[in-house]
């Protein structure tokens, strides 16, 4: 049988793609590169900030417990025949790993070796849960000892701090892997239900990148997958944007050398459409590169008295019901650098960045998304990340240039105030 594919082509970035809808609903993406090691992605929308759901065969909505998908990732796993699936690809050359955001699981490998026995078993085990009392008891002790290591992360406890500070109301401040309480009440009818919910190929998504083509890849799914089956629509009920900040500073004490600290921004103005949060990402990108990173005058003028030692790191995230944009860095002096920067932010809303940096910061933003070409592994990821966003890697270049120096601006005058935002600090335990 001849398959019919959709073809996309970048004049502009040599770069190419083939899309072929399967039978079972799945989204098959290939991107031939003739590089050493290829790269496979196999990516579900599901991740811990879809709480309240039901399927459209459902009549009622479900909450499960906060921690769900990333349990979930662990148990896929383990097959029905008690083995390891982990443990099968070693032996055809690959690399296997998986994680789970707050809203995509994503199973993967790379491989310098041929890609398609790896990519035969990677899709045979996501394909086939098992659950029993007994496995998920034994992954709820696993994973409770993961999470009381995570509490003793400096930056991992500080970030979910500023997001407790961030949002009163909302499970995206929760551990992706959930806490010790709220796993103990997930079940295998809990898994199974979040499974047959989210795991439908008609919500997933397959990247191969590298030496393939695209009917390679298509005999191996049509061995694995179905052909027939019942679309199913994931309805999800998010946290509604409640336009207000729960603290607006935290404070505590751990085993660090130094001060963290780190200032949060909710977005109460989240874009509604895919082209829009593509340019308010992008923005946002500029923005921080531009206040600040260390060609910024901010980093210089902090550096010099003494403030700071290491450089500030500006991120924007946004994600289904979520998006916010967070400063961090250390101090001997948090406050003070905090007050620093929102004075910093002031002077530069009467005298902002000139038209020369923007066009500078926006030039070595475009080098950096080039540069990702350059690699299999970093094709594929943001492949499945533009493409859960509902825009296209190969044309996001189309909406890097819609980005203007006069939108920049005025966002950045919406956004930044003080009544947005939350700081969290980590302060060394007083002797």
């Amino acid at each position: 049988m001849k398959r019919e594919y959709r073809h996309v082509v970048s004049e502009r970035l040599q770069e190419e793609y083939y899309h072929y809808r399967h039978e079972s609903g799945l989204d098959v993406y290939v991107i031939p590169k003739d590089f050493s090691s290829s790269y496979a992605i196999y990516a579900t929308k599901y991740g811990s900030v879809e709480q309240t759901f039901r399927k459209n065969s459902d009549e009622e909505f479900v909450t499960v417990p906060d921690g769900v998908a990333h349990f979930l990732e662990h148990k896929m796993f383990e097959e029905p025949d008690g083995s390891d699936a982990f443990r099968k690809f070693a032996p055809l050359g690959a690399n296997a790993n998986a994680y789970t955001s707050f809203d995509l699981t994503a199973y993967l490998f790379s491989t310098t070796e041929d890609p398609l026995p790896p990519l035969r078993v990677l899709l045979s085990f996501v394909s086939t849960p098992h659950f029993t009392d007994e496995n998920v008891e034994k992954e709820q002790g696993i994973i409770g000892q993961e999470i009381d290591m995570c509490e003793d992360r400096p930056g991992t406890r500080l970030y979910y701090t500023l997001l407790r500070g961030l949002y009163p109301n909302n499970n995206v401040s929760t551990n992706i892997a959930g806490t010790v309480e709220s796993i103990s009440r997930i079940t295998p009818d809990v898994l199974y239900r979040c499974y047959n919910t989210f795991y439908h190929p008609s919500n997933m998504a397959l990247c191969v990148v590298g030496k393939v083509t695209p009917d390679a890849v298509l005999d191996v799914v049509d061995q694995v997958l179905p052909k027939e089956v019942a679309p199913i629509s994931p309805e999800v009920i998010y946290p509604k944007n409640d336009k207000k900040i729960a603290a607006e500073y935290t404070s505590f004490e751990m085993e660090v050398s130094k001060p963290l600290f780190m200032l949060g921004l909710r977005d109460f103005d989240m874009p509604s459409t895919p082209v829009e949060l593509g340019k308010k990402a992008v923005m946002m990108e500029l923005i921080s590169e531009m206040l600040f990173a260390k060609s910024a005058s901010l980093f210089t003028e902090l550096y010099e008295d003494k403030l700071i030692t290491s450089e500030l790191d500006g991120s924007y995230d946004i994600g289904r019901g979520y998006a916010h944009f967070v400063i961090s860095g250390e101090s001997d002096d948090p406050d003070a650098v905090i007050d620093r920067i929102w004075k910093k932010i002031e002077l530069l809303k009467k005298e902002p960045p000139t038209r020369e940096e923007f066009e500078r910061v926006r030039r070595v933003h475009y080098a950096e998304f080039i540069r990702l070409f350059d690699s299999t592994e970093e094709i594929g990821d943001a492949f499945i990340r533009h493409l859960f966003a509902d825009n296209d890697l190969l044309t996001f270049t189309d909406i890097m240039d819609a980005v203007t120096y006069e939108d920049t601006l005025e966002l950045f005058d919406k956004f930044f105030h003080k009544e947005a935002s939350s700081a969290a600090i980590v302060f060394p335990i007083k002797k």
